[in-house]
């Protein structure tokens, strides 16, 4: 029987996200009915609130323990097989900017936050094949298989990995124009931004393959004999993985009317966006492994142990790159938006084992947002 399971996130955070998104739809709409007034003034403060769902790139080496080849040899599956991080994560994020009255100058603040897990099991459990006996000609008189051993081959591997992001920025901005249709914005900004991001993983493995031939040797009368070898392997292990850094950060955000612009209905805008930063951090990998090799004969039997771990941390400076086009419904004092976005972080994360190994950690795929406006 073999079996493979990979299970996401609980039914809490499913709930908790349920919930969020019910709550600002009836904030939302309460706005929009207030947008009905034909109040021509525009808000200074505006509050977001919105959701993510996006794809990861987050690569990380597996590990495999020094008996990997053997136990393959052997009919294990590789340990390796079911180390796997999450293609995707969930989150949520909130902003809130300030464009004082008669001023082009916009002043924000904006966190984004992302969580994901997967745990990985495979299960297999196999009757021992039957062997050949060499000492019967396949008559009436005698059995013609054996087995070696009359227990199964099995294997029992599991794993966990856990996921977290978080993206601070703090910005100051100017509308500087250049060109775009009127009753629009063209915003330039300057500011400060801050990334964590995190992982750790678990490892559990143990199987015992289909017992092989060897050899019994007997020195009394010189002699060797056939006799079923019997190997046990285990494997456990944890890495823990993780980059925070600090620096500036630019962007150029713009939105382009597709529909004009009515006091008692809301105007379609195409928004987008483009970001920039140079992160000064530190990335740090640690993790201990350890294996066992259980190896049984006639004549004895043997154990061989294998440890290891990993600690390292580095001084690191990573460019981020990012953008995002959405499509805005844009009433006097609410906006909802639908979009896709991309961030890339590049060098950000040690995803090596025996050696530290810089890689590249990115996230893209839709989002969607529900702004609030007050004041004006």
């Amino acid at each position: 029987m073999s079996e493979v399971g990979n299970f996401g996130g609980r039914r809490g955070d499913i709930r908790k996200i349920l919930l969020m998104t019910v709550s600002a739809l009836a904030l939302s709409a309460s706005s929009l009915s207030a947008a009905e007034d034909g109040d021509d003034s525009h808000p200074v403060l505006w509050i977001e609130l919105g959701g993510q769902f996006e794809a990861v790139t987050d690569p990380q080496e597996p590990y495999a323990p020094v008996f990997t080849s053997v136990a393959v040899a052997h009919g294990y599956q590789s340990p390796t097989v079911i180390q796997r991080s999450s293609r995707y994560n969930y989150g949520a994020e909130s902003a809130i900017s300030f464009t004082p009255e008669d001023s082009d100058w916009e002043f924000s603040a904006s966190v984004r936050i992302g969580r994901s897990r997967t745990a990985g099991r495979y299960h297999r459990q196999t009757p021992a094949p039957k062997t050949p006996n060499p000492f019967c000609a396949h008559t009436q008189y005698c059995q013609p298989y054996f087995t070696l051993n009359k227990s199964f081959a099995t294997e029992n591997n599991t794993s966990k990995f856990q996921q977290n992001m978080t993206v601070v920025d703090f910005q100051a901005g100017r509308d500087v124009g250049l060109g775009v249709p009127s009753k629009s914005r063209s915003t330039v900004s300057l500011g400060v931004r801050y990334a964590q991001f995190g992982t750790s993983s678990s490892l559990n493995d143990n199987a015992m393959p289909y017992p092989h031939w060897g050899k019994l040797y007997i020195s009394a009368i010189h002699a060797s004999f056939p006799v079923g070898i019997v190997n046990q392997y285990y494997v456990t292990g944890e890495v823990t993985r993780s980059f925070i850094g600090v620096g500036p950060s630019l962007s150029w955000k713009s939105s382009l009317p597709l529909t004009e612009s009515h006091a008692r209905t809301a105007q379609l805008m195409l928004d987008w966006q483009a970001d920039g930063a140079v992160l000064f951090g530190r990335q740090k990998a640690s993790g201990h492994f350890h294996t066992k090799d259980v190896f049984r004969d006639l004549k004895y039997t043997g154990t061989h142990y294998s440890n290891g771990s990993i600690h390292r941390a580095h001084a690191v400076v990573v460019p981020n790159v990012g953008g995002q086009a959405a499509l805005t419904l844009n009433f006097s004092s609410a906006k909802v938006s639908l979009g896709y976005r991309g961030d890339f972080f590049f060098g950000a994360m040690d995803g090596g084992v025996d050696k530290r190994k810089s890689e590249t950690v990115g996230f893209y795929g839709p989002f969607a947002t529900i702004s609030i406006g007050m004041g004006g």
